[in-house]
């Protein structure tokens, strides 16, 4: 029963850092939230900081690191890190990225690309672009 516990209590950690806009946030998630979301602007728009898409893109090449694991690895990787790309980006630059990291990670010898940090400047340079034209 307590490991049942455990499980729960880190997927919901998990859901808070993929989906920090969740209505169910607590004093705790609060400062969560402040850390894997950028809240710069007036008009808020999605979008997780650097330090979470550097750690993602880490998280994909880590497959290559167990010998044998290479791209057996990304066949499971892909499919979540399209789902993650989707929850923390959202809107079209979430839909986009979510196939284009799905593509990039099933496709062998592509995993040097950064998709997670890539789509962090992409969301960046639209939150300045609609800034700047409000």
């Amino acid at each position: 029963m307590k490991s049942l516990k455990n499980v729960k209590m880190i997927f919901d950690r998990l859901r808070r850092v993929v989906d920090p806009c969740h209505s169910e946030h607590s004093e705790e998630s609060n400062s969560i939230f402040r850390i894997f979301v950028n809240q710069n602007s007036d008009t808020f728009m999605k979008r997780p900081s650097l330090l979470t898409c550097v750690l993602l893109d880490i998280a994909g090449y880590l497959t290559y690191l167990i010998p044998f694991l290479g791209e057996w690895g990304d066949g499971l990787w892909a499919p979540l890190s399209a789902f993650l790309f989707y929850r923390m980006f959202g809107g079209r630059t979430g839909k986009t990225g979510a196939i284009i990291s799905f593509i990039e990670e099933i496709l062998p010898f592509t995993d040097f690309i950064p998709t997670f940090t890539i789509g962090y400047f992409v969301r960046k340079r639209e939150a300045e672009k609609q800034k700047t034209t409000s």
